[in-house]
């Protein structure tokens, strides 16, 4: 390959036609692990890394940008989701961090306020070369007025900051932003290397998830739930609301609970409903979870894929809206369909929104009582 005798930092340096053919995965992983003094790693070796293997490489992509850009300090950060906070990692130099009041100071950054806040929110690098502007406004800017320039670069996954490397320069020293092409090409490559292991150990959480709220210990996702259709309630008559929880084992939608126990003074019970368990790709509630968004179903009892027809015959409800439960933008863990008490016609087209806004809120609630 063209670059195998080149140093690390002369990648940076090369000519857009020639940075053209780092795209790559494979040539991408030569490029950052080729200066080290580590065993060259094969895709499927770094896919079957173990946590501690994860943290490692992580670590070495740190050191690897510092190298590259020379900052006066760099720090790595790890998200910690339930204190909202980053948390660090690992840093450089030593002698920096040593000091007491450096540690002390530096120890956490808060998520979602000024430049980091910007990272989060939009999952891209952040290059600060006036962070005296930033200072006037009132935002909060790591090392505050000391800090001449600066730039910061999440690890992302599956669109979630779960890391984030802020490398500090205390002397003037515009970033050239060409740059930026450059770190973002890191930066995904890092994705993808370290997404097969938070897939695994996600998917381990969410059958976990799906244990705890199948058994008779799981009050507190239906306390959520109940609040849910309550506050549904006050916004538009409801007949009743139903919920399901996604099992990604077998893809199917399974039967959780509803509210109220009863419609139009009929009680309702588990055997009013034709499934209980069913494949989420045949059923109208799958598209919710599909399209990961708010689906109104009109003229269901002949709609192929409405499972329920004995349950809407019973009742006399002739459309339903499926909600899916998001825990992030790409996680659904369930759907909840709410049958409203009024014609289809008269239905406020506004509160759609509203639902699917709540939905996000819901998801968050759930997700931090499995997390």
């Amino acid at each position: 390959m063209f670059y195998k005798d080149m140093k690390i930092f002369d990648i940076i340096s090369l000519k857009k036609s020639d940075r053209a053919k780092l795209r790559s995965l494979n040539d991408i992983i030569d490029i950052l692990f080729l200066q080290k003094d580590i065993k060259k790693l094969s895709i499927i070796d770094i896919n079957n890394l173990n946590i501690e293997g994860v943290e490692k490489y992580q670590s070495l992509i740190m050191k690897h940008l510092y190298d590259i850009f020379n900052p006066d300090i760099a720090c790595f950060y790890k998200r910690n989701i339930n204190e909202n906070v980053f948390e660090k990692f690992i840093g450089f130099p030593d002698t920096f961090w040593q000091k007491k009041e450096n540690k002390e100071k530096f120890e956490k950054w808060p998520i979602n306020k000024g430049a980091i806040g910007k990272v989060v929110k939009t999952c891209k690098p952040v290059i600060i070369n006036n962070p005296g502007v930033l200072i006037k406004k009132g935002e909060f800017v790591p090392f505050q007025k000391k800090m001449k320039s600066e730039i910061l670069v999440p690890i992302v996954i599956n669109d979630f900051v779960v890391s984030i490397i802020i490398l500090s320069y205390f002397k003037k020293n515009k970033i050239d932003i060409v740059l930026r092409e450059y770190i973002n090409t890191v930066c995904s490559v890092l994705g993808i290397i370290f997404k097969n292991e938070y897939d695994k150990k996600n998917k381990e959480r969410i059958i976990d998830f799906l244990k705890s709220v199948s058994s008779h210990s799981s009050e507190n996702i239906d306390k959520i739930l109940k609040n849910y259709y309550d506050s549904m309630k006050s916004l538009m008559k409801i007949h009743i609301i139903e919920y399901y929880l996604y099992n990604k084992i077998d893809d199917t939608l399974v039967l959780r609970g509803y509210y109220p126990l009863k419609v139009k003074n009929k009680k309702v019970s588990s055997d009013d409903f034709d499934l209980k368990v069913f494949l989420y790709k045949d059923s109208l509630s799958g598209e919710a979870i599909y399209q990961k968004k708010a689906i109104i179903h009109t003229n269901i009892i002949n709609d192929s894929k409405f499972n329920n027809k004995k349950f809407a015959k019973r009742f006399k409800l002739n459309w339903f809206i499926s909600v899916p439960i998001l825990v992030s933008s790409q996680e659904v863990i369930g759907v909840i369909n709410i049958w409203p008490d009024m014609p289809y016609e008269l239905y406020d087209f506004a509160l759609s929104e509203y639902i699917e806004l709540s939905t996000y809120s819901l998801g968050t609630f759930i997700k931090e009582s499995y997390v």
